[in-house]
């Protein structure tokens, strides 16, 4: 009786630690958090969605590798626990806890891997998914984060072109405003626990591979993005262009010479198609006209039948809007060798989250202080 007393006991602890894990790993669902940053009317609303969906991956992989280092931790101590089975199953189950979600992890993965080797592998295949989920999470907040950047420039267009009044204007600005910093809290509490995933990653990994953390990491450990703007996008439009008075013309087609600028004048020769001949400038060309020089006689030539060469024209200078940031900064991406370990990818991918998303917030409050500038003039 007493390995069934033990047992009945051992299942209403591993019970309580669950329950446990699940509050110390702050279980927090996508729809708590679609409600909780959920605005009506706000036009930026669909990208947070994928948003919304990282945040739960990220988050449901805590709280199932938290609870399955505290079963573990639990039935280590109903193994070893001796004659306070009871007592040593709950110490050895927050132990788990207490040493981090590395340790459950770990333990968890270790209890279904045949070698080292197979543990490794296991433990990459993971980091190498959620890799794949930080670069889909990267994506998502540059769409999120472009949009906010289009709502800003079409409301400092709106109102330098007069379309709406300044009342209207500050009341989209602050709604903007409001919402760019809503988002900012938002992928601030995923990074939290990306960061926690980091963490377990790391740990988990070094002791699989029975190396220090810091020589498993190298340089993807000292890491530190820098930013970059780039260039204005080169556009391929032409300079604007017309066909020169003077010069050089080619005949598109056999042409008459006249020797007056009319159909009814005498013909004083031929230029033959894809001939050229000298076009001339005394100021007494008429409309329809080009005064030639044509085999030592000036004579004229109709308009449409040569082809001149083309000037540029000195293009009108356009106002400019006031002072404001035009690019976003992007943060460079780490130069890593192919075989790197996925957790060196983990650790400079979650750097360069971070930086991204810190340059973009700034961007967007700066881009809004240049229109507090409009509302003030």
């Amino acid at each position: 009786m007493p390995g069934k007393r033990t047992a009945k006991l051992g299942t209403r602890v591993v019970a309580g630690l669950v329950g446990v894990s699940l509050v110390l790993t702050g279980c927090v669902t996508a729809t708590g958090l679609r409600n909780k940053y959920t605005v009506a009317g706000d036009v930026c609303q669909a990208y947070r969605e994928p948003i919304f969906q990282s945040q739960e991956h990220f988050n449901e992989k805590i709280v199932e590798s938290a609870v399955v280092g505290a079963l573990i931790g639990a039935g280590a101590g109903l193994l070893f626990g001796g004659k306070k089975r009871g007592e040593a199953a709950v110490i050895g189950g927050l132990a788990g806890l207490t040493a981090g979600l590395g340790a459950g992890y770990l333990r968890a993965k270790a209890a279904r891997a045949k070698s080292r080797q197979e543990l490794i592998g296991s433990i990459n295949s993971d980091i190498t998914r959620d890799n794949y989920r930080m670069t889909a999470l990267g994506k998502s907040l540059r769409q999120l984060n472009d949009c906010r950047q289009d709502q800003l420039d079409r409301l400092a267009d709106d109102l330098q072109a007069g379309l709406i009044d300044k009342a209207t204007g500050k009341t989209k600005l602050e709604a903007i405003r409001t919402a760019i910093r809503n988002d900012n809290s938002l992928v601030q509490e995923i990074f939290g626990k990306v960061d926690e995933r980091g963490t377990a990653y790391v740990d988990a990994s070094a002791v699989a591979r029975d190396v220090n953390k810091d020589t498993m990491l190298g340089a993807a450990g000292r890491y530190e993005p820098t930013l970059w703007t780039p260039p204005p996008a080169q556009t391929e439009s032409q300079p604007k262009t017309e066909t020169a008075d003077t010069g050089l013309f080619v005949a598109l087609k056999n042409s008459n010479v006249r020797r007056a600028p009319s159909v009814r004048s005498d013909v004083l020769g031929l230029i033959p198609k894809g001939k050229t001949v000298t076009v001339i400038a005394d100021g007494s060309q008429p409309a329809d006209w080009y005064r030639v020089r044509f085999s030592g006689k000036d004579g004229f030539v109709y308009r449409t039948l040569l082809k001149g060469p083309e000037v540029a024209v000195q293009a009108e200078e356009q106002p400019t809007k006031p002072d404001a940031p035009t690019r976003r900064p992007k943060v460079t991406e780490a130069d890593l060798p192919t075989n790197a370990p996925p957790v060196q990818h983990y650790v400079t991918k979650q750097a360069e989250l971070k930086a991204q998303q810190e340059s973009d917030f700034a961007f967007l409050e700066e881009k809004a202080e240049t229109i507090d500038v409009l509302l003030a003039v």
